[in-house]
């Protein structure tokens, strides 16, 4: 009875044409009341992304205040897909994964912001080099002290699928 529409999420800045394709994850900071959003996007210049919101409420209006893309890449060069989100309530850093299907096999990426979404890491490669091609379904979590866990799917060659599990 309590649910109320809050509407189509605003695109990121600074991708024209933006539209939001799949995989949404909402979190929230416990400590600020702040809320992130993260999804799938493309845009029409063959770029493919994953576009990152932070609002919060006021009262019982949603408001969001930060529209940022934490990568876009064309087609050619990166499939981005199964994006996941975290954000870390001490230190209030955000945190994004992915799979990244890139020349001709995949791996996991890792990148990170503070919580105004201002500017993102680079991406980095989380995944061991033997799994290339063999892993998906990436999730970040923020651990105590800073410490930041992922685990993910790893594909095994014959029956026996894996889930991995790596940490910062």
């Amino acid at each position: 009875l309590t649910w109320t529409d809050q509407g189509t999420p605003p695109v990121p800045t600074g991708v024209t044409g933006w539209k939001w394709t799949s995989d949404p994850v909402v979190v929230v900071n416990p400590n600020t009341g702040a809320f992130y959003y993260s999804a799938l996007g493309d845009a029409p210049t063959n770029l493919n992304g994953i576009g990152v919101l932070k609002g919060r409420f006021s009262g019982t209006t949603f408001n969001w205040s930060v529209r940022s893309a934490s990568r876009t890449s064309s087609y050619t060069v990166d499939f981005l897909d199964k994006e996941w989100i975290a954000v870390d309530p001490a230190s209030g850093k955000v945190y994004v994964t992915c799979t990244n299907f890139t020349g001709g096999t995949d791996q996991i990426e890792f990148q990170y912001a503070d919580s105004s979404l201002a500017s993102w890491s680079t991406p980095i490669k989380i995944s061991a080099h033997s799994e290339d091609g063999y892993v998906q379904g990436s999730r970040p979590i923020a651990g105590p002290g800073g410490v930041v866990y992922v685990t993910y799917y790893g594909i095994g060659l014959v029956d026996v699928d894996y889930v991995r599990f790596c940490r910062s």
